[in-house]
């Protein structure tokens, strides 16, 4: 039998190939369909989840001298349960989540939960919050928290790891400060906000960074922080 790069593989496909013994992943960074094998030799999957992000808080609008740092979002958090066969029906709804979308002036968005049907859940990281324009030194209210509530109806054999908080956002005068960094977590590392400069957020890296704050100075208008990166789903079915 012969494979291509890029081609999905059912489990018949592979167990023709190579018989019991076999683990195949499937990949979900978007909403889609995971359908349970058929074959006799399935014996479950482990679901994996990387959260979304949240978004990285904006920054106020600003004139001369005034400085506006908006904190860095947090990022998702990592889970991962093995389900027997027994336990899962025939087909479930994959939905890896989106990251928290940023707000101009404003607390960034929480990144939506992601989830395997009703059978696993994560709620993703918090967005970060702003600091009003201004001259004199300050931190910024809170960065995000990484995502913290791990649902769903199978409880067991379950494991789950916490990411990021954002950093928070600095002014250390009406000309000086930064911008939060958004949280890293198990499956993005952390996105550096700007520094001393007039600048956007930057978007969280995939799957589930947290977006960074942005940061104004100067005579702007309000921006937005950076977006909370998507979350992602594998499904990794074992033949035995």
């Amino acid at each position: 039998m012969t494979f291509y790069a890029g081609q999905i593989l059912s489990a018949d496909d592979l167990n023709a190939a190579f018989g019991a013994g076999t683990a195949i992943s499937n990949i979900f960074n978007a909403n889609g369909t995971w359908n349970k094998p058929t074959d006799l030799n399935y014996q479950g999957s482990w679901v994996e989840i990387w959260s979304p992000g949240g978004a990285g808080g904006g920054a106020a609008v600003t004139i001369a001298s005034e400085n506006s740092p908006g904190a860095g979002g947090g990022s998702g958090s990592y889970s991962r349960t093995w389900i027997p066969a027994a336990s899962l029906p025939s087909s479930v709804s994959v939905t890896p989540g989106t990251g928290g979308v940023p707000v101009s002036g404003g607390t960034g968005g929480t990144g939506t939960t992601a989830s395997f049907g009703t059978l696993v859940t994560l709620t993703g990281g918090t967005g970060g919050a702003f600091a009003g324009a201004g001259t004199s030194g300050a931190i910024s209210s809170s960065g995000g928290v990484p995502g913290q509530t791990f649902g769903g109806t199978y409880t067991t054999g379950r494991l789950m790891l916490l990411g990021g908080d954002g950093t928070q956002g600095v002014r250390i005068s009406g000309t000086f400060g930064w911008a939060g960094v958004g949280g890293g977590g198990p499956g993005a590392g952390n996105r550096q906000g700007p520094v001393s400069v007039a600048a956007n957020g930057m978007d969280g890296n995939t799957p589930g960074g947290g977006g960074s704050g942005a940061r104004n100075t100067g005579a702007n208008a309000a921006r937005p922080g950076g977006a909370g990166g998507n979350g992602r789903i594998v499904v990794t079915d074992i033949f035995g």
